[in-house]
């Protein structure tokens, strides 16, 4: 429903090119934390790939960023208001059963009154449930933009039936993109180690 105003091929475009860029990131963190020399090597060609990739959907905005033991990737929707998201697109989303602040009990999108109610006191967080996926969104005032909280194994796992996905599609696509990037050719020496069987499918020759 969300995806439905842009074509199939701009969809499966996009679906390959994000669903890369998290395969990348999870590489990326598992050869960090276990201090393999090859992160060096994948480093380069995954903050590449992200700079390429903000350039191509620049709607979207990422950020590479080191933690503990581990190197991860930020995803940022160039919004300052959570609400505003979830009523133009998340709210969109086949599925949607709840919301909450994060800290307060879910409250039922099907009881109108209490949900009316529940989302005027929502402010920097919003916490949306499409059982058993969900979508966390967060305004961050020190990027002044709206983060994406999400875990890159899951939307891998659910693929283009997650929400996360579906979210990203959208403000990817509404933008426009430069279709002139390939991004699957800039992945090209990225070396998968800690998982060889992300080699599986469209991605067989990295």
């Amino acid at each position: 429903m969300i995806l439905d105003e842009f074509s199939g091929h701009e969809i499966n475009e996009f679906m390959n090119d994000l669903f890369l860029l998290l395969k990348m990131c999870v590489e990326v963190d598992e050869m960090y934390s276990e201090g393999n020399n090859l992160f060096y090597h994948n480093k380069s060609i995954f903050e590449r790939y992200c700079t390429l990739f903000t350039m191509k959907y620049t709607s979207i905005a990422l950020k590479v960023f080191s933690k503990g033991s581990g190197k991860s990737l930020k995803i940022f929707f160039p919004e300052k208001d959570v609400t505003k998201i979830f009523k133009e697109a998340a709210s969109k989303i086949d599925g949607a059963i709840g919301i909450s602040n994060c800290c307060d009990p879910e409250v039922p999108i099907n009881d109108r009154e209490k949900f009316i109610r529940a989302l005027a006191t929502i402010r920097d967080k919003i916490y949306i449930n499409y059982n058993p996926d969900s979508i966390i969104l967060e305004y961050k005032k020190s990027e002044n933009k709206v983060e994406l909280v999400y875990d890159p194994s899951a939307i891998l796992k659910n693929k283009e039936n997650s929400p996360e996905f579906k979210l990203c599609g959208y403000y990817a696509l509404k933008g426009g993109s430069d279709r002139s990037i390939n991004l699957q050719e800039a992945a090209r020496g990225f070396v998968f180690h800690t998982h060889p069987d992300m080699h599986s499918g469209r991605f067989s020759g990295y």
